[in-house]
Formats: structure tokens, sequence, C-alpha cells
């Protein structure tokens, strides 16, 4: 019944996104951090079995919230985490670097009025949410599933910033 009500709720987001975004030129964003790692001792860990299953389940959730490009850093964690939803799309897999101070404003220069989906860590997510928002409000966080929606109008930040989860 929970899982019901917030595939709804998150139609009735992504409907209301889709018409702004064709009325306004908005460009949407969806900033998630990767999926849950192996606990594997190495530099560049894949995801474990729960972090496959949240990539199932982030490509269900987006299927249709017609993503247009999509960013990972190059790390296994995070192209694993979008490998489901850009198969599935048949879009490649743009490579950002996770220190790249420009990200946000190449996102919305490059991309005007598209809908875009980036990957990243818990080390600059904060940091991409609060460039977005103009604000100081995130901070590092250790949860694996959660789904910010970025609504961008007219190129113009500071953002609108919805939470989700997946």
């Amino acid at each position: 019944m929970l899982k019901t009500t917030i595939l709804l709720l998150l139609t009735l987001v992504f409907s209301t996104a889709t018409i702004l975004a064709q009325s306004n030129q908005e460009t949407i964003i969806f900033l998630v951090r990767h999926a849950e790692k192996s606990l594997e001792s190495s530099d560049n860990p894949s995801l474990s079995e729960v972090g496959k299953q949240q990539s199932e389940n982030l490509a269900k959730m987006l299927v249709d919230a017609k993503i247009e490009v999509i960013y990972s850093t190059d790390t296994k964690r995070t192209k694993e985490t979008v490998s489901p939803i850009a198969q599935i799309l048949g879009l490649p897999i743009e490579i950002y670097p996770m220190n790249d101070k420009n990200l946000t404003a190449d996102l919305i220069k490059k991309h005007k009025g598209k809908r875009i989906l980036v990957v990243g860590h818990s080390a600059n997510l904060p940091d991409l949410l609060n460039k977005f928002s103009k604000s100081q409000n995130y901070k590092p966080s250790d949860e694996y599933n959660a789904l910010y929606l970025i609504i961008i109008s007219n190129g113009q930040k500071p953002a609108t910033i919805l939470k989700l989860a997946f």
C-alpha cells in the first residue's frame, strides 16, 4: 500500500513537472547519490546486492520521466547506479569529474529545458544542491535512496528542490 501511494505521488510530481517544463522551458534535474556500495576493500567498489536492487528501483521510478541526458562520475558504483536506466532509455552515460566546480552552470547552459539525471557521491551532492538552491542548507548524508528533483525556471537559480526516495 505504501509503495502504491509513493508511486502515485511520484507520478503526480513528474506529471506536474512535465507541464511546468513544457510551458516555462524549465530544466529538470534528477540528482541522486550512488546506490549502496559493497563492503569490499577497494578504492572503487561495485554496488552491493541491495545497491543493485536500488539501481533497478531507480530505473523503474524514472523510466517515464523523459530523461534526455545522464551524468555520472567515473566510479563503478555511480555508473552501476545509472546503468539500468541508461540501458532502458538507450542513453550514454556522460562522465563528469567529482570536483567539477562548474557542473551546475554547465548543466543549465548546455541542457536548458531538458531532463537530466546526475548521480554523485555524499561528498559532492551537498555542494551541488547548495549551488542550485543558493543556500548552505544541504549537508553530507549517508542516505543511499534520496532522490532530489531540481526544477530550474528559465535557467535561473535558486531552483525549486524536492526530496524524494527510491
